[in-house]
């Protein structure tokens, strides 16, 4: 009896009997074994029985299968030892005997009514009851965690797998990576098939996500796109015409020994490039049959044999030249519709620049639309790109520039980078408001609520915190017009102080003694002792914080490091660049004296970037 030994990435372990002479194993309902994984295809792979021999079939998955490591084409015969790799899950065949895994699997005792098989100390399941199993719900136990040979500290890597770029490995060391084809981005794979700001790689709690930042050519993960996806070990990326591996924490990956590299710029990045070749043939075939059948019916077409020649030859070519000019604008007429549904403007663009006559006013409106919508586009990646870039008055105005009857308005009311640039834009304002209502302010604060509702108009709050402000000089004018105004109201007049009373006048009456008041002194703050580590780890928390964009926070913490350690340059930095993000021109100028040249001139360009000029 032949029984499948199947272990998944976490080291559970499930055997399946194999009574039929062939099952189907992949992710979709309705496969005899089905492995729920998502870098396991639909449908993944076939296992057949054919006097006494076993065979293991691809068919036609995106990740392939591995047998022994090397990836298989069509039908392979497997037996009792080899190692057959099916995404994240490692299969084995048992003839009668010991069960041999890749990674060390536990070996079950031999028996065709067997129900448990060895555990970490003895014995582990074996569900022998139906053929139909559901990995996850299938009864198992823990088999021991296999060793992993690289260190358990070492950060998730992207290695390309693809021609334009292979071997070349990025490793993602830090929380929050942004990758794109400008020098500014963390990680650069400079090719024109990557936007500028493609995506972003988040890293939180041991989970890796990645996040499509409105690319041209969108993120897709093995096969599929996705706007927002967790990454697991042995994916495939593909940004465009680069595709990469997605290597996981600790996860024993060599490129020249597992890496399977492949060309995706000749189409294996997907099926869309195939669907657009085979529509493009269809239509030409399509344009031909026209052309042929109206030939035919010309009665003109067949007579320049008996006819003159100048007369025949001209009646001919002109018949031919109008066919294929209507075939043509018809097709791009076509094109131009499909471009603008699918939004491929520059695509529409070139179609329209193709067109003449009667087809070209036809497809005006059309043609006006795909030249909007590109420029639109435009700024709506550029506004993106500045929120990366923490510019956020001027993201805003790239946003705000985009019209209501735009595509690109929806997505710019949808996209969480728009989000984020209003909310801190508004916070910073906002705060700015209520300190100049709070000091009596109110022409500054008036100017900072102005300054919002041109950036911000549908917002509220700072119009609000505005109409409860009362200016310190208007209060003391109003009090000097009540004490002595004219009849009018209008003009406040000062009155003579009466005269002091001379103190000669009453030589019998004596002064009391003056008494000294004594204010006390606010106490000051007592100096905060820190250790090395803690103002470390406080220093870390202080850096977080301003790259979250919690710029309050950060200098809050970093006040507390200088408390206990006055001249921290870092911690002034932190306070510098928090302070310019916040426009508080006051705590820049500070921080910057207490900075050395270099540091004053980052803390400048972050001032620069901020709009503010410290």
């Amino acid at each position: 009896m032949v029984k499948l030994i199947i272990e998944d990435d976490e080291g559970k372990t499930t055997v399946v009997p194999l009574i039929r002479d062939e099952i189907t194993i992949g992710r979709k309902e309705g496969n005899t074994i089905r492995l729920t994984e998502r870098n396991v295809s639909r449908r993944h792979a076939r296992l057949l029985k054919n006097n006494g021999t076993v065979f293991i079939e691809d068919t036609g998955s995106y990740n392939g299968i591995k047998v022994n490591g090397n990836r298989i084409n069509g039908r392979v015969a497997v037996t009792e030892g080899d190692r057959i790799q099916i995404g994240d899950y490692v299969l084995g065949l048992k003839f009668e005997g010991t069960t041999k895994l890749g990674h060390g699997a536990p070996q079950p005792e031999d028996s065709a009514r067997t129900t448990e098989m060895p555990r970490a100390a003895g014995e582990a399941a074996i569900n022998e009851q139906t053929a139909h199993v559901k990995i996850e719900d299938a009864p198992s136990e823990a088999a021991p965690v296999p060793t992993v040979a690289a260190p358990v500290s070492a950060p998730a890597r992207l290695v390309c797998v693809s021609t334009n770029f292979a071997g070349m490995e990025f490793s993602l060391r830090k929380s929050v990576m942004v990758l794109g084809r400008t020098d500014d981005n963390d990680i650069v794979i400079n090719h024109r098939s990557i936007s500028r700001h493609h995506c972003r790689i988040v890293e939180e709690h041991g989970r890796y996500t990645i996040i499509d930042l409105q690319s041209a050519n969108g993120v897709r993960v093995n096969g599929e796109e996705y706007g927002k996806v967790e990454l697991r070990r042995a994916d495939h990326i593909d940004l465009g015409h680069v595709r990469l591996r997605f290597v996981a924490p600790g996860e024993d990956f060599v490129f020249e020994r597992d890496a399977t590299v492949v060309d995706i710029s000749k189409g294996g990045g997907g099926k869309s490039g195939l669907w657009i070749g085979l529509a493009v043939v269809v239509l030409l075939a399509l344009g031909v049959v026209i052309w042929r059948t109206m030939t035919a019916g010309d009665p003109n077409a067949g007579s320049g044999a008996t006819g003159s020649g100048s007369t025949a030859t001209p009646g001919t070519s002109s018949g031919t030249s109008s066919t294929a000019g209507s075939g043509d604008s018809a097709k791009l007429l076509a094109t131009i519709s499909s471009s603008l549904e699918s939004e491929s403007w520059q695509q529409a663009i070139d179609a329209c620049g193709k067109l003449s006559g009667e087809a070209k006013s036809k497809a005006q409106a059309d043609c006006d639309k795909a030249s909007k919508e590109a420029r639109w586009k435009k700024k709506f990646e550029e506004a993106n790109s500045l929120v990366t870039k923490t510019q956020m008055v001027d993201a805003l105005r790239a946003y705000n520039a985009i019209p209501k009857d735009s595509v690109y308005a929806g997505k710019r009311d949808s996209s969480p980078d728009y989000k984020k640039a209003r909310e801190q834009y508004l916070g910073a304002q906002l705060a700015a408001i209520d300190e100049h209502v709070k000091k009596g302010q109110c022409e500054d604060a008036r100017k900072k609520a102005d300054a919002a509702k041109q950036l911000v108009p549908d917002d509220t709050q700072a119009e609000d915190k505005v109409k409860d402000c009362k200016s310190d000089v208007a209060s003391a004018d109003a009090g000097v017009g009540t004490g002595s105004g004219t009849a009018g109201g209008g003009v406040a007049v000062a009155t003579k102080r009466p005269p002091r009373r001379n103190p000669r006048r009453n030589p019998g009456r004596r002064r009391p003694p003056r008494t000294k008041v004594r204010t006390k002194k606010a106490p000051v703050k007592p100096a905060v002792t820190l250790s090395p580590a803690e103002l470390a780890a406080q220093l870390r928390a202080a850096r977080t914080a301003y790259v979250n964009a919690l710029y309050a926070k950060a200098i809050s913490l970093a006040r507390k490091i200088i408390r206990a350690s006055p001249g921290n340059q870092e911690a002034w930095q932190v306070i510098g660049a928090s302070a310019c993000m916040t426009k508080k021109q006051a705590l820049v100028r500070r921080a910057m004296r207490k900075l050395g040249t270099s540091a004053r001139n980052l803390i400048r360009s972050v001032c620069q970037r901020a709009g503010i000029s410290p």
